[in-house]
């Protein structure tokens, strides 16, 4: 399972608002083959003490908000975790 901080530095420092519009098939699998085990591992319930931080939090939403969107893109399965991401919001 990856960490929040590898989480970040994908999103934030690799993909990079420039990439999170664009998407596309390159970018989906990259994602799904880097975070699919740590987004199971939080629809499992084995990230909530990421939630005790703010750090932790960012990572949270974004692997189960945006990582989705790509690793199930065109997919039922692209939302499935967004009652996670808006809980974690509050």
């Amino acid at each position: 399972m990856k960490t929040p901080d590898a989480i970040l530095t994908f999103w934030l420092d690799e993909v990079g608002p420039e990439g999170w519009y664009v998407g596309g098939a390159d970018l989906d699998a990259r994602t799904r083959d880097e975070f699919l085990e740590s987004w199971t591992a939080a629809m499992d319930g084995a990230c909530g003490l990421w939630l005790t931080t703010p750090t932790g939090s960012l990572a949270y939403v974004i692997l189960t908000d945006q990582f989705p969107r790509n690793m199930f893109r065109d997919t039922g399965q692209a939302f499935e975790s967004d009652r996670n991401a808006r809980a974690a919001t509050k």
